[in-house]
């Protein structure tokens, strides 16, 4: 089984994707400190002026886990975001074959960040057609640690053979944990597609509503 585990991002990049469709399971990582000014409550969209970042504000105090990382106002600035999203986008040619079934989630009460991350990653699946389980670390009723230790764990307690890790966890995986329990420590290969975009050349690594608005989900990008 390959397994891949990730933080409950909100509205991420195309390549989040890349790393579900490639793995048999998803392990989302509510259970870890909530990390400030990163992409757990923001993502990036493209405007007229450039990338401009969408952040969810939060109510959330040091150490808080991501399981209990409440939403500030969650209906006001949601719907800002909503709106915000309308006005750069709403020209696009696949707008209107997404939005609507997408405005819901920015129009209803979502009490915690990862509740409303969650809804909206598993939207974005089901739109590329990918079924792989999601689950959540908080479900597996234990402790896994901490670090590139929590992986192996998590890994060994669901019976993967195989670790499916970002490039950029490089620096910190312990290549030599993985190896000592058998489990193969695999990187993700993903070659960013270039598509068309609105406003000037394009910018790789936007929120993979931009891929959708502007392809209709083509099926080159995943």
């Amino acid at each position: 089984m390959i397994l891949a585990i990730h933080q409950p991002n909100y509205l991420p990049w195309l390549g989040f994707f890349d790393k579900l469709k490639q793995a048999d399971l998803m392990v989302i990582l509510d259970e870890v400190q909530f990390p400030r000014r990163d992409y757990c409550n923001r993502t990036m969209i493209k405007t007229a002026q450039g990338v401009q970042w969408l952040t969810v504000p939060v109510k959330a105090r040091a150490a808080t886990p991501i399981k209990d990382v409440e939403l500030a106002e969650s209906r006001t600035n949601l719907a800002k975001h909503w709106q915000i999203i309308v006005h750069n986008y709403g020209k696009c040619p696949y707008f209107p074959q997404y939005a609507a079934e997408m405005a819901g989630y920015f129009h209803r009460y979502h009490h915690r960040l990862a509740e409303l991350n969650l809804a909206l990653l598993k939207l974005v699946a089901g739109w590329l057609g990918i079924g792989t389980p999601i689950i959540l670390e908080s479900s597996l009723g234990r402790s896994m640690g901490k670090g590139s230790t929590r992986n192996v764990n998590i890994c060994r307690y669901l019976g993967a053979d195989i670790y499916l890790s970002g490039q950029g966890a490089r620096a910190y995986n312990d290549e030599a944990a993985f190896a000592s329990v058998g489990i193969e420590l695999r990187y993700q290969e993903f070659r960013h597609p270039v598509y068309p975009q609105r406003y000037g050349e394009f910018i790789p690594g936007l929120s993979v509503i931009d891929y959708f608005f502007n392809t209709g989900g083509d099926g080159h990008g995943v």
